[in-house]
């Protein structure tokens, strides 16, 4: 049997919702934040995960020495991470609890600190706790791991987009949130 594919007659316009995943709602999470300071509530009650990420942006102070608690979240503690580094004037620590803080951040704070990150380690070198003073990140190019999990990926060239003032940034659009689901 032989199958042709022809290009519609007229340009199709549609909007396509894909299935939420945890995945998808912590980046949507975190690119909104970076955008235009808000979290989407409808996002943040998906999973724990969620949650954590949101609370701990709600929470976000500049210039005021602060800690960031992401409890069991790898995946929060990563962006966090990320985010904090690059909002200049942040002065936090970072952790969560004690599994957490055994889970490895070294690859992500390598690629940070590649883009001039000033991070420190409270304890052990490669885990949390952290401490991170926040400031525009020098960019462009960091060296990530090809192993390097998804989430380091993401969080590290957000942070280093989306360092400069907000007036410097993209609006939230659909656009963006197609980039942030993929």
């Amino acid at each position: 049997m032989d199958y042709r594919i022809f290009p519609p007659e007229e340009i199709l316009e549609a909007t396509v919702n894909l299935p939420l995943s945890k995945s998808m709602a912590m980046r949507a999470i975190a690119l909104r934040w970076l955008i235009d300071g808000t979290v989407d509530e409808s996002l943040e009650s998906l999973c724990i995960d969620t949650e954590v990420l949101a609370r701990n942006l709600r929470a976000y102070t500049s210039h005021t020495p602060m800690e960031c608690d992401c409890d069991a979240s790898g995946a929060a503690l990563r962006f966090m991470i990320a985010i904090l580094a690059s909002r200049e004037g942040a002065n936090y620590t970072i952790g969560g609890n004690e599994r957490l803080n055994r889970r490895p951040v070294k690859p992500l704070v390598d690629a940070l600190r590649d883009l001039g990150a000033t991070i420190e380690y409270q304890g052990e070198e490669g885990f949390a706790p952290l401490k991170i003073a926040g400031r525009r990140l020098a960019g462009p190019l960091a060296c990530i791991s090809s192993f390097a999990e998804a989430r380091v990926v993401s969080s590290t060239s957000w942070s280093a987009s989306w360092g400069s003032p907000a007036a410097d940034r993209p609006s939230f659009n659909a656009a963006t949130m197609a980039a942030a689901e993929r």
